[in-house]
């Protein structure tokens, strides 16, 4: 008889243990994301320095966690207690009930506590996710502050400026048509952006960047292309990655070279006539220094 009650309340008691472990563990991801983060546990040597630990626990941060979970203990224990002295009032503990009945007043018990405390566990967690959003809003403004700074701190110099300023006037009004008339090839996008490079060997060790602009430039540059014969290749990917990491005056960028170098061999075999020419118009052309623009 007492074996068959013990399994009868198992049935009762563990379903509703159960849910109360899902339910701590969901109100606990809601909280935290359910990040799974196996390097966490990883041993490290580290992780054993007393003196760290230390700072740890008794610095604000750790103070203010250790005050948080007491207080969530608290009122779940406060909670529990204040159910449980309700509940004293019942029959069970003043007469001898029949097992059936005791069984039935422990499930009731249960429910009624894991009712109580799902209810509390969202309540805690839906007050710990909103002083989690506000921290982390806080650290975003941090954050986006310390990116203003960044940009402040690599805002072009006034002279800088004005030189690119001149050199698209140059570009537009014709007078800067030179840098691009001695490009290798000028890569369009085709209507948005235009890039002019240029590759000479035994002077440049990658292809430059002679011009790029967008809209009004671009067509520009294509303009100047077309008049001096400067083959025009069009890519809108390698277009738009030359126009948005590409300086004028300087190298391309690293992880452009074999598609570059691609275009390079393809335009050389294709207009082999043009680059006879365009080395003795480089030997009549004036050393200019380009600027961005």
């Amino acid at each position: 008889m007492l074996k068959e009650a013990y399994g009868t309340m198992a049935t009762v008691v563990l379903p509703l243990m159960l849910a109360c472990f899902f339910a701590a563990f969901v109100s606990e991801g809601m909280q935290t994301g359910f990040s799974y983060t196996p390097k966490v546990i990883d041993p490290k040597l580290s992780k054993f320095n007393p003196i760290t630990g230390a700072k740890k626990i008794f610095g604000i941060k750790g103070l203010k966690t250790f005050l948080i979970d007491f207080l969530k203990f608290l009122a779940i224990g406060t909670v529990v207690w204040l159910t449980l002295l309700i509940f004293l009032d019942h029959p069970i503990f003043y007469a001898p009930i029949p097992i059936e009945e005791v069984l039935r007043f422990i499930y009731i018990l249960f429910l009624v506590l894991f009712a109580i405390l799902v209810l509390l566990l969202i309540v805690i967690a839906v007050i710990n996710f909103i002083i989690k959003k506000k921290e982390h809003h806080e650290e975003m403004k941090m954050t986006k502050q310390e990116v203003k700074d960044e940009h402040k701190s690599k805002e072009i110099a006034p002279e800088v400026k004005s030189a690119q300023r001149k050199k698209a006037r140059e570009l537009l009004s014709g007078q800067g048509a030179q840098d691009v008339s001695t490009a290798d090839v000028v890569v369009t996008n085709p209507t948005h952006y235009a890039v002019a490079l240029r590759y000479e060997k035994g002077t440049d060790h990658a292809p430059v960047v002679v011009a790029k602009g967008e809209n009004l430039l671009a067509r520009r540059i294509k303009a100047i292309a077309i008049e001096f014969e400067v083959p025009l290749v069009e890519n809108k990917p390698v277009a738009r990655s030359l126009f948005a990491l590409g300086r004028v005056g300087e190298v391309i960028p690293l992880e452009l070279y074999r598609v570059v170098a691609e275009i390079l061999a393809n335009v050389y075999k294709a207009h082999s006539y043009y680059f006879h020419r365009l080395k003795a118009r480089r030997l009549l052309a004036q050393k200019k220094s380009p600027v961005v623009f």
